[in-house]
This record gives C-alpha cells, structure tokens and sequence, in this order.
C-alpha cells in the first residue's frame, strides 16, 4: 500500500481546520499596558486595598474561564471527525492527481480517464486509488482537468469520492488488516489552480495555488471552503541549483546532497465554514529548513518546520462565539541548524545539553458563552517561551477583566513523555502577588487547607484557603471574599 504525500494546500488547511477548534477553550484574559514584571500601581488604594482588589479580579478571571472551560469541553468540535478527514481528502486530491500528471507528462485527462485511475486496484503501481488514500472517484461528465506543458494546473466540476476505510479486526485471535467501512461523498470544486513555476538550473522555485471554492458533503454534513485562485503562495531556495520539472522530487533533491535553506507557504484570506461555524483565515503561514548530519557514515537530511503564523477569526454557532484571534510559534533558523542532530534512529532530536527555545505568541479578543448562556468577553494576550528542557514559561499574561488588570508569570513542569508534572503560577496587580501550584490534573495544590499567602508589597494581608471546592480568601482585617 502507498501512503499518499501530504501538499502544501493540504497541511495549511488542516492547520487552520483543527488547530482553530481549541481557541474557544482559551481563558478569558486581555492585553493592556504594563507587563507581569513589572505591574502599574494605583496609589489611590491602600495595601489592604490591593489585597482585597487582586482577589476580586483574580475571582471573576477563575470562575470566567472555568465557565468558559466547562462550556467548550461539552460542546461539539468545529467539525466532526468525518468532515475533517473528508477535508483533507478533498484538498489533496488535486495536489495528487497534478503530481500524476506532471510524472506522467499529461496535459489533460478525462472524467473517463479519471474515473478508470482511481479504480480499486492495490495491485498496480500506476494506480492513484492508493495514493489517494483507498479513494475511487467518479467525476461528472462535464468534469474538466488541464495541464500546460509550463506546468499550470486547474481543475474543475464534481466528483463523487468513495473512501474504503481499513482497520485491524481481530479473527481467530489474530489480526487482520481489512475494510470495515466505505465513506461516500460529492466534492465540487471551482477554479481551481496550482501554479508553480518551471525553473532550469536555479536554487530558487515559487509558486502559487488557490481555488474559488470547494464543497465537500451536503446537508449537515456539508463543508465548504471559501478563497481565490492565488490564495497559496510557496517558495523555496536551496543550497545548489535544482530543475523544477516532471522528474523534481524532493526525495532525489536530498540523495543529491542538495539542502532546503528556506521555503515558506502561505495562504491569505481564506474562509471555512461548517456546522454554523465560521474560520476566516486572514493569514496562515509556515516556515522550514533542511538539517543534516552523517550517521553511521551516510549523510542523512530531513526537513524541520520552525515557525507557524495564523490569524482571523472565528465564530462558533453553538457556544456561541465571536473572536479575532492570532498564533504565532516561531524557533531561530540559527538555532534549528545548531541544535538539532539526525540520530541513529532517524529521528531529529537535540543534541546532548541543550534545549532548543521556541516561543509563542497567542492573542484572542472577542466574545464566547459560558454556563447558562453568559456572554464573557475575551481579551487574551500571553508569551510562552520554551527555555529549558520539559520546563514551558509563562512570561507575560495580562488578563482585564470588568475593566481590572491582572498580570501572571508562570512555569510548567512535563515528564520524558510531555506529559505534565505540575505548574505554578503568580498573579499580579499593583503591588500585590499570589503564588498558586498546581498539580498535574491543573488542581490547586493546598497545605493543611492553605493555597497561598496574599502579598503586598512582601507582607502578608492574608490566605487563600480552600474547603473541600470552596475557595475563601481570608483577610487580616477579617473580611472574607468567597471565590
């Protein structure tokens, strides 16, 4: 069996598809002036004040996101399952049949054509049902696919895709790999286009690629992608000059000992929609580069992402939510080249001592609905850094809520599998403090009922204590403030 190879167009998308369903479990928070080192002081309010002034905030910011949490984790996903995996078919089926054609040297194939190439037969190599992932397609008789001999690919009309889908059952205490179901679905694509440019002998290729729209499904099932025709745009340079032709393979590129320095893809302005969910997409990128080292005597190269960029909006039907959102994770060029080794297992990992720093920008501003139908606002800006090994740093979350400020700092603990050990993190305001941990379940870690001291200014105004789930801040004044 062959396993189909991922396009541009295809992992972009899926990105932004499944990377988006997380944004509405995002706490409620906000930018402002100021930072967690270093908070703005009202002089107005007492020490006592500000005590009691960063439990109120620090009050609504919990009972607000965990809401909000509550909420998001009952709720359906953007798209379900099947339309996800319905998604990435549907975007890479061009990408595959283009690649057929551009090896084969075709500037056109008929829906006839089309239809006898994706049969079901794992017997031949020159079969696409394969590599389009046990897909057969049975396109309609106004159908149309071209290819210049400069390489401009479109593609146009419906297509009825019918996905086998395998598993392993368990027969006479053995397991088999066979079918266990069959997906059947239309796709309509319109004005689709792929567009890279045929170069000779240079160390530089670019391209675009793009479609009107594509859609997958109907009914409550239905998706549907919104963009133009040069929506994608891709380049590459590469340490020696390569032809970009119908034998160009990136596989051959490496055995010829020929790096990626650099290729980045982007797709601008893109909207998906499903379920009375909206993604509109303003910008989504990617970066990666070509490390290599010789192991056991081989030279051995393989390509590493190291930045992802992604902003837009997003509107969800049910909880209802409206929110602009940005994602930018990025790690140096210079540290990816120095820090990272192709081991002997053909894996890219770090080499000995050092930790690769990758940091990460998050921004969400909006509204989202919380238990019983509370409309929250959003307004979230935080910094997370990666500076030692299985050790994540919160080093700037500023959170405003009912127009109060709430700064954190905070540090993240995993295991040798990623999975988290513990966190502790110290909110901010004016010049009161309280440091919380928490344990692996992201529970308040307590000591004989105590969470934590209230500070101001490095003097203790109080406790927060905790009573089976209640929470209390206790005061040395003797007031109580329930959260």
């Amino acid at each position: 069996m062959k396993i189909k190879k991922l396009s541009i167009a295809t992992l972009s998308i899926m990105l932004m598809a499944s990377g988006l369903t997380a944004c509405g479990g995002s706490d409620s928070s906000s930018s402002s002036t100021g930072n967690a080192t270093n908070p703005p002081v009202n002089t107005s309010l007492s020490e006592i004040e500000q005590a009691k002034e960063i439990v109120r905030t620090a009050k609504l910011f919990l009972t607000d996101a965990d809401s909000v949490q509550k909420t998001y984790e009952s709720a359906s996903d953007l798209m379900t399952d099947k339309q996800q995996d319905r998604l990435s078919d549907a975007v890479d089926i061009p990408a595959i049949i283009h690649d057929y054609m551009r090896k084969h040297n075709l500037t056109t194939l008929t829906a006839a054509q089309l239809q006898d190439l994706t049969k079901r037969d794992t017997t031949s190599f020159e079969n696409l049902y394969s590599y389009l992932g046990q897909i057969s397609l049975v396109p309609s008789s106004d159908f149309q696919i071209s290819r210049t001999a400069d390489d401009q690919f479109t593609m146009q009309g419906k297509l009825t895709a019918t996905k086998d889908i395998y598993d392993y059952v368990r027969v006479n205490n053995r397991y088999t790999y066979q079918q266990v179901d069959k997906d059947i679905y239309e796709v309509v694509y319109k004005g689709y286009k792929d567009t890279l440019d045929r170069i000779q002998n240079s160390s530089t290729i670019q391209g675009n690629f793009g479609f009107d729209s594509i859609t997958i499904g109907s009914g409550a099932e239905l998706v549907n992608l919104t963009a133009n025709q040069t929506a994608g745009q891709f380049n590459a340079s590469f340490s020696k000059n390569v032809n970009y032709n119908s034998e160009f393979d990136i596989d051959t590129v490496h055995m010829a000992g020929t790096t990626l320095n650099k290729g980045e893809a982007t797709i601008k302005n893109i909207v998906l929609t499903a379920n009375g969910n909206t993604v509109n997409a303003t910008e989504l990128s990617a970066s990666a580069l070509d490390i290599s080292n010789i192991v056991n005597g081989q030279t051995l190269i393989r390509t590493v992402p190291y930045q992802f960029k992604i902003a837009g909006q997003l509107k969800m039907a049910t909880p209802k939510t409206d929110a602009t959102f940005s994602l930018n994770a990025s790690a140096k060029e210079s540290d990816i080249k120095n820090m990272l080794v192709i081991d002997a297992n053909d894996e890219v990992v770090e080499k000995n001592g050092v930790t690769l720093p990758i940091t990460a920008l998050v921004s969400i501003k909006g509204q989202a609905t919380g238990e019983n139908n509370k409309t929250i606002p959003l307004d979230f800006q935080a910094t997370l850094n990666r500076k030692a090994n299985k050790i994540v740093s919160l080093d700037n979350l500023v959170a405003t809520v009912e127009g109060k400020t709430l700064y954190a700092l905070g540090t993240s603990n995993f295991d040798a599998n990623n999975e988290l050990l513990n966190s502790e993190v110290t909110f901010k305001q004016n010049k009161a403090t309280i440091t919380v941990k928490f344990d692996k379940n992201n529970d308040a870690i307590s000591t004989n009922g105590k969470i934590a001291d209230i500070l101001v200014n490095g003097k203790d105004y109080g406790d927060l204590m905790q009573n089976g789930s209640m929470i209390t801040a206790k005061f040395t004044d003797n007031d109580l403030i329930t959260l």
